[in-house]
């Protein structure tokens, strides 16, 4: 949905299902994301303005560790303040402070919520997903899935710390 800022002059609230391909994110232990469903609240306020987001999403993951699918919905809540530029020289760089994170700056007055939506949840996404704290993961010699057996494998020994094991501790 594409938003124009200049003709928004009192609150304005939307809602919309933004569909994603869970293969177009930076992480490959994402499998499957549903649509993202999107409340928002757009207002007006000196200099810019306040955008309130509620994104809910159904997202099936793979445990990093056991490789098992992790399936869960995500809701979030963002707050945002949007900033037009005013068409003079922007730097293409700039230095950002901690009270910089929260503000959007909008180019031409257009407001593209798909690309703000696809930002908001990359940001949920865990770096690395785990089915749970404790999870165990494979055995690397035989892949048995070490949070439901044990296996006999005995584990490798790493030639390089061979020159350590005659060291005596005290």
């Amino acid at each position: 949905m594409r938003l124009l800022l200049d003709q928004i002059q009192e609150p304005f609230e939307w809602q919309e299902s933004v569909p994603f391909e869970a293969d177009s994110f930076e992480t490959d232990d994402l499998r499957e994301l549903g649509p993202v469903e999107v409340s928002g609240r757009l207002e007006p306020v000196h200099p810019g303005f306040h955008l309130r987001l509620r994104l809910v999403w159904n997202q099936t993951m793979e445990c990093t560790r056991c490789l098992e699918p992790i399936t869960g919905t995500t809701t979030i809540e963002s707050h945002l303040l949007l900033m037009t530029d005013d068409g003079g020289d922007t730097p293409t760089e700039l230095e950002l402070e901690a009270e910089d994170l929260g503000v959007v700056l909008v180019e031409d007055g257009e407001l593209e919520t798909d690309s703000l939506v696809r930002e908001q949840v990359q940001l949920e996404l865990p770096m690395k997903a785990l089915c749970r704290e404790g999870c165990r993961g494979l055995c690397p010699q035989c892949g048995t899935n070490l949070n439901e057996t044990s296996c006999e494998c005995t584990p490798a020994r790493d030639p390089r710390w061979d020159a350590l094991a005659g060291l005596e501790t005290s």
